[in-house]
């Protein structure tokens, strides 16, 4: 990502599935992309987007937190996005933080490569004209379920804007 975007970036996790005070699998992968990235851009910031669920105990936003301030990430470069219970609110609300807070312009979206081109069209809807993707990485079992559910957000997004 570093060289094809540079180190002025803003990064934004989108949350989903928390057990506990823990990641899931699956967010875990994306928290693990968004590090190896901060890890590289020492200037790059990174919101972590997520809402509390139902039969969850807290924000996503927080246990995302919480596991990149265990990896040793600095806590001025993390902001909380806390409000969200969506894809579009996870971007819409992340896109108020960007703006602001004064961070970079460029922003950089960690999900799964299945769900990254309706995360960028969402981001491109809220004015984002320099969006990237950074997919981690699906389990080759559970992608045939989720292209199916990234296709009816799709068709949602498409029709129903």
């Amino acid at each position: 990502i570093k060289s094809r975007v540079g180190a002025q970036l803003t990064t934004v996790v989108l949350g989903c599935l928390i057990r506990g005070d823990q990641p899931s699998l699956m967010l875990r992968r994306r928290l693990d992309r968004a590090l190896e990235l901060l890890e590289e851009n020492s200037q790059a910031v990174c919101i972590l987007s997520g809402g509390q669920g139902a039969g969850e105990d807290y924000t996503e936003a927080w246990v995302m937190e919480k596991y990149l301030l265990g990896q040793g990430v600095e806590p001025d470069r993390l902001f909380r996005e806390e409000r969200s219970t969506n894809t579009a609110e996870n971007l819409r609300f992340s896109v108020q933080i960007q703006r602001e807070q004064g961070l970079p312009g460029r922003l950089v979206i960690a999900t799964d490569g299945f769900h990254q081109l309706r995360a960028v069209l969402l981001a491109r809807r809220e004015g984002c004209s320099q969006v990237y993707s950074l997919s981690s990485g699906t389990p080759w079992g559970l992608l045939p379920c989720y292209w199916v559910r990234e296709w009816f957000g799709m068709a949602k997004e498409l029709l129903l804007p």
